[in-house]
């Protein structure tokens, strides 16, 4: 390759010197000149040529083991709240709900009161009489209340109970009430509790002058329907009775 070069630019010589500065001579100059940068052209890519083509890295290796996992990374904040659903159709009726293991609302418990008035003789008689539906079996809690006014006929006693009308039942105790000369009213009470079965039932507070005249009274009663006693059953407790700080107490007679 050097040889081939060294003859050319022997040659551009000759020519040069043979034509001078005349438009053939430098014609051939130009040709001899792009000739030769040819033929360095070529020559010099070749190697580069080679050199590009050769590969940069090596071929890729098997892939490697699968590394271990990583730590679990803290949550994430909270996101905004859903649309809320449609609303579901209503389910079904309760069929206990309108009872307490087997007992109705209305059965629980009921109650009545009642008043009345008139002149005490010796005889009883009521002075307020309280009606009252019971459901069931259970009891009834009866409290009567008396107030009497003695008049010129005193000093007088007067006697006071309560009465279950439908059975004929009374309370185990009068409620004596002593009505001094000088002190026109006085008031007294009684109470018991009696065992009943479903029905309308009547309830009093009955009352009887045991001495002196020309008494007068107005009463009042209670009567109060519940379907348990002390132990959870429609067991009668024992009949209590009460007073006031003037009352005296007796078997009844």
């Amino acid at each position: 390759m050097k040889g081939r070069l060294s003859i050319a630019l022997a040659l551009t010589a000759l020519i040069v010197a043979v034509l001078g500065s005349t438009s053939v001579g430098q014609a051939a100059s130009h040709a001899v000149k792009g000739g030769l940068n040819k033929a360095r052209s070529s020559t010099l890519a070749g190697p580069l040529r080679v050199q590009a083509s050769q590969p940069r890295r090596g071929p890729r290796g098997p892939r490697g083991l699968k590394g271990p996992r990583g730590l679990t990374g803290p949550p994430g904040p909270q996101g905004i709240q859903g649309i809320q659903g449609i609303q579901g159709p209503p389910g079904a009726p309760n069929p206990n709900a309108d009872t307490l293991n087997g007992y109705h609302a209305n059965e629980i418990a009921r109650v009545a009161s009642g008043f009345g008035n008139g002149t005490l003789t010796g005889s009883l008689a009521p002075f307020g009489t309280a009606t009252i539906t019971v459901p069931r079996a259970g009891l009834v809690l009866v409290n009567g209340w008396l107030t009497a006014n003695g008049g010129s006929g005193c000093p007088c006693e007067v006697d006071v109970y309560v009465k279950d009308n439908t059975s004929g039942a009374t309370s185990s105790w009068y409620d004596g009430l002593t009505i001094p000369a000088d002190l026109h009213y006085q008031t007294t009470g009684n109470t018991a509790v009696f065992p009943v079965t479903a029905g309308v039932r009547s309830f009093s507070v009955m009352a009887r002058q045991a001495s002196g005249t020309s008494s007068t009274a107005y009463g009042t009663v209670t009567a109060v329907f519940i379907p348990f006693g002390p132990t959870g059953s429609a067991t009668i407790p024992a009949n209590p009775h009460s007073s006031t700080k003037d009352s005296i107490h007796r078997p009844q007679s």
